[in-house]
């Protein structure tokens, strides 16, 4: 465990707006913890219109990467050099972000 508190797996999701987000079908929660989906126009199981939601340890809304960074990475840096093993796992589409250069 690191001095800020860290222990165990962690999940943590980034979402990014694009020209296409789909803002009228994700909504993040205000506990920056659960996203919200709702179906879009036309896909299967539209007519319900019930949102669907997954809950993670943090949801970071558009946020730099250094924010990201501090927020995630950072504290599995510290433990590391503290002694403990660490691991950070990005997956996501190419050209998503996943790659960080601290100059």
């Amino acid at each position: 465990q690191s001095e800020r508190g860290m222990s165990g797996v962690q999940v943590a999701v980034r979402t990014r707006p694009t020209g296409t987000f789909a803002e009228d079908n994700l909504k993040i929660g205000a506990d920056r913890q659960t996203i919200h989906v709702w179906p879009a126009a036309g896909a299967p199981h539209e007519h319900t219109r019930e949102a669907r939601q997954w809950k993670y340890d943090q949801v970071l809304h558009n946020v730099s990467q250094q924010t990201l960074f501090d927020e995630l990475v950072a504290p599995v840096v510290d433990s590391v050099l503290a002694g403990y093993n660490g691991t950070v796992l990005c997956y996501g589409q190419t050209g998503a972000g996943k790659t960080y250069t601290h100059i």
